[in-house]
């Protein structure tokens, strides 16, 4: 995990307000908790930087999860603590390597069929591969959380595990499953940055 803390120095700021500051709590992506911290950090660190002193006031309906904890007290290392053990828990990265594989196209209902046909091709690799079952989580299919982008549906497939090598081999073999079309785009992205 990486934290920044950047922006503008504007002089005579006092007082920062953060509207709906847990919403990004609620993406659909495991860095959720570390997006949300770093914004809020980087917010309250606007003001009082000058000789007045600065006010910061965090507007939410979850006052009491750690992120908004740790930012109260700007406590970046209680919130590491915090944030590596829920991924430990859940078995997220850096505990494990994902890869996300989505269908996009123009028909809702071919790229969901589309989909679904993926999930089930890649389950039934992954069954004639004992090392595959016992090292590789399949999620999905699903829609994605951005269902809908620039007129194409979107669904996805998550692959987790902690050897790259299985994960990998499992992704290459969605591209024999679906085959490259007119109508249908293949994503496989292995660690992605994005999850939207």
């Amino acid at each position: 995990m990486t934290f920044s803390y950047k922006g503008h120095d504007v002089s005579g700021v006092t007082l920062v307000g953060a509207i709906l500051a847990d919403l990004s709590l609620n993406l659909p992506d495991f860095r959720a908790a570390e997006r949300t911290f770093q914004l809020l950090s980087q917010v309250a660190g606007r003001a009082g930087r000058g000789k007045e002193p600065g006010r910061v006031i965090i507007q939410t309906y979850m006052p009491d999860h750690y992120t908004l904890q740790h930012v109260i007290t700007h406590d970046y290392k209680s919130f590491f603590a915090s944030e590596i053990e829920f991924r430990r828990s859940l078995n997220y990265p850096p505990f494990s390597r994902l890869v996300q594989i989505r269908v996009e196209g123009l028909k809702a209902q071919e790229i969901q069929a589309k989909a679904r046909k993926l999930g089930e091709g890649l389950r039934e690799r992954q069954t004639q591969g004992p090392k595959m079952q016992e090292q590789i989580e399949i999620l999905g299919p699903a829609p994605a959380p951005i269902e809908r982008l620039r007129s194409r549906y979107r669904w996805q497939i998550l692959l987790k595990g902690k050897k790259s090598a299985s994960l990998l081999e499992l992704a290459n073999q969605a591209r024999e499953i679906i085959p490259p079309s007119r109508t249908t785009r293949l994503y496989i992205d292995v660690d992605p940055y994005n999850m939207l």
